[in-house]
């Protein structure tokens, strides 16, 4: 049989579309569940069983053009990496309110070990350093531009606008400066060991990457993230203890001007950091230590809920917003987050720990483990550059959620497939169209389910998203019988939306339907029962229509899943003087006071206050 010729990026190519095969196959068993009992939520899920559908319908067809295929590489990391999907697959699919656009969009990382640990050659491993330096010099130039006010494209995410300062935090365009400090922590000690292996080579290519060494060092100071700064810092410095084979006192005594340089800098850049803060933060004392303090002691407290096997993937918000208790951390730490909606712990192995419990940070420190038992024994300048920015990331990890972002862990798993890639090689075989040639029906069988299902979803998810974006239109229009039949065609399309009943819901109480208002709302509830504030929506409509008793239950429920709520805390105070328990009134004003003066009188209308306390004054005289 004729073979035809195959280059290096042909081979790169082979070796993708057959880890996207290996894993579908893995998660094989979360996606019927979620086609068939749990329907997918979003465009991109449905996207991404697509994207998975076709690399394998292409695995199929490259094969026949390569020789073999290796699966896995002989190696404890292998297990344990294994161990750690299967156990996060079922996590997902198992356990309630599972996020799974985190799942669908974290997950498809994993792939990249397979790949990358099966491309057992030198020249693929240096080709993807010196392309994973060309992307950290680009952002770097692109963060330049930004920290003078040069914005080229739509800024992304929700944190910046287009118009920006001089001296602004860098985001390029990864929409938030900590993930540019989290970028730049695992990058830099790659670059410093591609720098000391050209240096010691004697190569001109030293020059370069000594160049992308210092304008990324320049990047990261730009981002203003101290905590990344400090986490280079230790993984440069293990870097150069690893590599040199000296000891820290050595090394500090031989780059004494250089780490001088870094340590003002760091000083430096943290006092404007809190001239800046302190200037700008006008609410609460609050620092972003503050808050973290507050995430961190709340987190461990859901983690003691359910320590073995925690909450689900990404469920973290859902069970954050209803244990968190904000008032005795603004007294046990001098401020108080003021998030609407907390969405990570801002400390990855907390979080790893509420999702997955003991068993699953286990799982998940075991292949770290692994990965750089593998990164030392190679004894390499290369590969002690990827310890280092394996220990940097984790470093960076105990200051914010670093993977549960798609960049940093795809840099992640990428950097410990490398870990892998040199093992021996077991599961390979040869592949030839005489041994595909029975499993083409099933093949095809495969592709129709998983191309076909997700593009009806898809078109019913744009359908609903078309509909509810026209009711909004016309909600504000002041036209709500109008939107509300664009509402209602938007749950027809797509019941899971729970935004859309919520707003539906509001379009009822605008036309005084206060029946039907309710009934969405308990609808809402049954799904998502800690929604915004759906309790106190309910409390009111109680109070319209003269339940006073459901009113109550209602607010006092509201008040349990957020205590600094002050409009429950109002309501619940007039309720109760109208009822005649002027004692219990009175609590609940005093409720109100001490949200005011934690958030110092913001958010909280005076007149609300003036009125109840003229009210309790009068019934005190009487």
């Amino acid at each position: 049989m004729m073979r035809f010729p195959l280059n290096s990026w042909v081979k790169v190519l082979l070796h993708a579309v057959k880890g996207t095969l290996l894993f579908c196959v893995f998660t094989l068993p979360l996606l019927v569940s979620r086609l068939f009992f749990r329907p997918f939520e979003t465009p991109k899920d449905a996207l991404f069983v697509c994207s998975m559908a076709l690399c394998a319908a292409g695995m199929l067809l490259a094969s026949l053009f390569s020789p073999q295929i290796t699966l896995f590489r002989k190696s404890r990391l292998t297990l344990a990496v294994c161990c750690y999907v299967v156990y996060t697959i079922l996590n997902a699919t198992i356990f309630p309110y599972t996020d799974r656009i985190y799942w669908l969009n974290i997950s498809g990382c994993f792939l990249l070990f397979f790949v990358v640990s099966a491309m057992s050659d030198d020249h693929f491993r240096t080709r993807l350093l010196q392309a994973l330096g060309l992307v950290a010099l680009l952002l770097a130039i692109y963060g330049t531009n930004q920290f003078f006010g040069v914005e080229f494209l739509n800024p992304y995410g929700s944190y910046f606008n287009s118009q920006l300062p001089f001296g602004t935090r860098i985001f390029v365009t990864l929409g938030n400066p900590n993930l540019v400090g989290g970028f730049y922590v695992l990058l830099l000690p790659i670059i410093a060991a591609c720098w000391l292996r050209a240096f010691q080579e004697r190569r001109r290519s030293a020059w370069l990457w000594g160049f992308i060494f210092i304008y990324s060092g320049i990047a990261l100071l730009m981002s203003q993230t101290r905590g990344s700064w400090l986490c280079a810092a230790v993984a440069l410095m293990l870097f150069l203890v690893f590599a040199l084979k000296q000891s820290f006192l050595v090394i500090l005594k031989k780059y004494a001007r250089f780490s001088a340089l870094f340590v003002i800098l760091i000083l430096l850049g943290s006092y404007a950091a809190f001239l800046k803060m302190s200037a700008a933060t006008k609410l609460t004392t609050t620092s972003s230590w503050n808050e973290r303090m507050v995430f961190y002691e709340t987190t461990w407290r859901m983690i003691k809920n359910s320590p073995l096997f925690g909450h689900g993937i990404g469920t973290f918000s859902i069970y954050y917003n209803y244990i968190r208790d904000e008032r005795d951390m603004a007294q046990k730490w001098g401020g108080v987050a003021l998030h609407p909606r907390v969405m990570h712990a801002h400390n990855e192995h907390l979080e790893q720990l509420h999702d997955g419990g003991i068993i699953g940070y286990g799982l998940f420190l075991w292949l770290i483990v692994e990965a750089l038992r593998l990164l030392f024994r190679r004894k390499d300048v290369v590969f002690y550059g990827l310890a280092a920015a394996l220990i940097g990331i984790l470093l960076d990890g105990l200051l914010m959620q670093n993977l549960r972002h798609t960049v940093i862990a795809a840099l992640f798993w990428l950097l410990i497939g490398l870990a892998n890639g040199g093992e021996p090689a077991i599961f390979t075989a040869a592949v030839t169209p005489a041994r595909l040639r029975p499993f083409l029906p099933l093949a095809v069988f495969c592709a129709i389910v998983l191309l076909g299902l997700p593009c009806v979803f898809e078109y019913r998810l744009l359908q609903a998203a078309y509909y509810a974006k026209a009711a909004r239109m016309l909600y504000n229009s002041n036209l709500p019988q109008s939107a509300l039949q664009w509402y209602r065609k938007s749950v027809v399309a797509y019941p899971y939306d729970t935004q859309v009943l919520y707003d539906a819901a509001d379009c009822y109480v605008r036309l005084n339907d206060q029946a039907s208002a309710l009934i969405v709302y308990q609808r809402i509830l049954k799904r998502a029962p800690y929604f915004l504030d759906t309790h106190f929506r309910m409390g009111e409509l109680y109070q319209r229509q003269g339940d006073l008793r459901q009113a109550s239950a209602s607010f006092q429920q509201q008040t349990a899943i957020d205590n600094m709520h002050w409009e429950s805390y109002a309501q619940l105070a007039f309720l109760a003087y109208e009822q005649g328990h002027v004692e219990e009134a009175d609590a609940f004003f005093n409720e109100l006071l001490d949200i005011q003066k934690i958030r110092r009188g913001k958010f909280v209308p005076a007149q609300d206050i003036e009125k109840l306390k003229r009210i309790l004054e009068k019934s005190g005289s009487d």
